[in-house]
């Protein structure tokens, strides 16, 4: 575990896709992908436009900023004076283009050493957290944040919160007590959740075989039928959309908001 070089496993990757389905699940499909980063789009603006923050002077912070998804949506919120970031060459240069107006730079958050010293307000982290492998570097990133961000700041980000953990070559699902402990650690509040898919994501959270079972058949059908991912995802969505709403529990990624003590 400790061996795995996450640098060159990104690089490589975006090199070869960079593209959501790149970033997101590779063998699903551009189409089913789509569907995916939508629930996601949904969620993310649900939640950001609820912080009351002002776009206008918010200074906000997006780690692993990969195809600029989250950027995106931040831009069409308004927020004006936002930092992308992202571990790989690939992906900076391509946001470095892509989003003349904001700052990009290259950062390991889980680097005991960063290009940052400004604090800001919001800081979001999706999809990041639970590809660091190493449990030492899972706490430097998390401290990493709470320094970064301003006193009350808020920390959104996403991961699997499981109830029994597991790890694989890239990934680790780390249990709710373990991410909570670092979080308090590093002088960040664990907050409230909102549930990030039911039917269109790996149901790391569950342990029922039946749910279980769903996604080891949605996998197998479109990883030989990727044209019909789309109209899966067209289909499921509005499904989805109803089973998420104003669920804090699911059996899949939670989304988490924290606050830094004032």
């Amino acid at each position: 575990m400790s061996g795995f070089d996450a640098k060159q496993f990104w690089e490589q990757r975006l090199q070869r896709d960079y593209s959501l389905k790149g970033v997101g699940y590779e063998s699903l499909g551009k189409g089913f992908n789509y569907w995916l980063y939508r629930i996601r789009r949904h969620l993310f603006r649900q939640e950001v436009n609820g912080l009351g923050l002002q776009p206008a002077a918010a200074k906000v912070l997006d780690i692993g900023s990969g195809t600029g998804f989250y950027l995106t949506q931040l831009q069409s919120l308004g927020f004006r004076n936002v930092t992308g970031s992202d571990l790989t060459e690939t992906a900076v240069g391509h946001l470095q283009q892509n989003f003349s107006g904001y700052q990009v730079v290259q950062m390991d958050i889980s680097s005991g050493e960063l290009p940052l010293e400004e604090r800001f307000d919001l800081i979001t982290c999706f999809d990041v957290l639970f590809h660091i492998v190493d449990d030492t570097r899972f706490d430097q990133a998390i401290a990493n944040v709470a320094r970064l961000l301003k006193p009350g700041g808020v920390f959104l980000f996403s991961d699997n919160f499981a109830h029994k953990e597991e790890r694989r070559t890239h990934h680790v699902s780390r249990s709710r007590k373990d991410i909570e402990t670092s979080l308090r650690k590093a002088g960040l509040e664990p907050g409230p959740t909102q549930a990030m898919f039911v039917l269109l994501n790996e149901p790391a959270r569950s342990e029922s075989g039946s749910i279980h079972n769903w996604w080891k058949g949605v996998v197998l059908f479109h990883r030989y039928l990727k044209p019909l991912g789309w109209l899966t995802g067209a289909l499921l969505y509005p499904l989805e959309k109803s089973l998420l709403a104003q669920r804090s529990e699911g059996p899949s990624t939670l989304m988490m908001r924290c606050r830094k003590a004032t």
